[in-house]
C-alpha cells in the first residue's frame, strides 16, 4: 500500500511541476481567468500529458489483470489434478508405511524368538537331511531300483539343495 501511495504522490508532484511550468508563462489576465473560470482550470489540468495518459494506463492495467485472471483460471484443472495426485500418493505412502511397520514388527518378533545359534543349528540339520536324502538316492541307484536318468536328475537336485542350505 505504501508503494502505491508513493507512486500516487510522485505522479501528483510531476503533474504540479508540469502545471506550474505552464502557469509561469501566463499573463496576469490569463491567471485571473484561470482563477475565476473553473472550466479553464479543468482544461489546464486535463491537458497535462500525465492526466491524458491515465485512462490508457488504467485500460492497460485492467487488460493485464484480466489476462492474469484468465491464466489463473486456466491453471485450475491442472492444479486440481495435481492436488488429487498428491492426495493419492500420500494415501499410498501411508499404506506403505503401515505395511512396512507391520513387516518390521513381524521381523522383530521372529528375530527375538530365534537366536543366531538356533538358526545356524537348524540350517545344519536341514543341510544334513538333504545330504542324507541324496545319499539314499545313490543307494537306490546302486540297488537298481531307479534308472540312471532318474538317478542323475534326483541326485543333482538333492545335492544342490544340500549345498544351498
Amino acid at each position: 500500500m505504501y508503494n502505491s501511495q508513493s507512486t500516487y504522490e510522485s505522479l501528483v508532484d510531476v503533474c504540479v511541476n508540469s502545471a506550474m511550468a505552464n502557469i509561469r508563462s501566463m499573463t496576469t489576465d490569463q491567471l485571473n481567468d484561470l482563477l475565476y473560470n473553473e472550466s479553464r482550470f479543468n482544461g489546464l489540468v486535463d491537458s497535462l500529458p500525465q492526466i491524458r495518459s491515465l485512462p490508457t494506463e488504467r485500460e492497460a492495467g485492467l487488460a493485464q489483470n484480466k489476462s492474469l485472471a484468465e491464466w489463473n483460471l486456466a491453471q485450475e484443472p491442472k492444479l486440481t489434478q495435481l492436488r488429487k495426485q498428491v492426495k493419492d500418493l500420500y494415501g499410498q505412502a501411508t499404506s506403505l508405511r503401515t505395511e512396512t511397520e507391520a513387516l518390521k514388527s513381524k521381523l522383530d518378533e521372529i528375530s527375538s524368538s530365534k537366536s543366531l545359534d538356533t538358526t545356524s543349528n537348524l540350517l545344519q540339520v536341514a543341510a544334513q537331511e538333504a545330504d542324507d536324502d541324496a545319499e539314499g538316492t545313490a543307494k537306490a541307484f546302486l540297488a537298481g531300483t531307479i534308472s540312471i536318468e532318474q538317478f542323475l536328475k534326483d541326485l543333482l537336485e538333492k545335492k544342490a539343495l544340500a549345498h544351498l542350505r
